[in-house]
């Protein structure tokens, strides 16, 4: 039997993608199991919620993010970056999985080098486009933007920046 496990910034009983998705693989025969940060949905043995410790961490990252973003423009919709984050590859579920898909990780949920600790693992990794972040680093919507396909520079999220901004890191 396949073991997928989802990580989810936030689970909720009804209404999200990561929640569909499990119930979907149950279904099929597939062991899903889904690890979130936040959730409103009671821990199971296949809905995992981290501690207040990941929570404290989060927390940090977006206090840390809403200072570093503090004069972008807050007109082209959201800019994060991954700073912190938990490192999940210590967890049981993840251990015994076969796959991985990863939903809304950001907000100190997943940093970058989570990321990467779950790639050495040598799983597939199917992420699931919320936004664009993933594919731009930074901006969760590029909007008429396309400097992210080359080299980010000159942001229209940080006009007042010179080209020394987080778009740059």
């Amino acid at each position: 039997m396949k073991k997928i496990v989802q990580f989810q910034f936030r689970s909720s009983s009804s209404g999200d993608f990561s929640k569909r998705l499990h119930d979907e693989f149950i279904k099929v025969g597939v062991s899903s199991s889904i690890v979130s940060l936040y959730s409103e949905v009671p821990t199971s043995s296949t809905q995992f919620k981290l501690g207040k410790k990941q929570q404290i961490v989060s927390t940090l990252n977006y206090k840390l993010n809403e200072y570093l973003t503090r004069k972008s423009n807050k007109d082209f919709g959201l800019f994060s970056y991954s700073f912190l984050g938990t490192n999940v590859t210590t967890l049981e579920q993840v251990k015994q999985a076969d796959a991985f898909y990863i939903h809304w990780s950001h907000h100190g949920f997943l940093s970058l080098v989570n990321l990467e600790q779950l790639a050495k693992l040598g799983k597939p990794i199917i992420i699931i486009l919320h936004d664009m972040w993933y594919l731009t680093g930074g901006c969760h919507y590029s909007f008429a933007c396309d400097n992210y396909k080359i080299k980010c520079h000159d942001c229209q999220f940080f006009p007042d920046s010179k080209g020394r901004d987080l778009s740059t890191v």
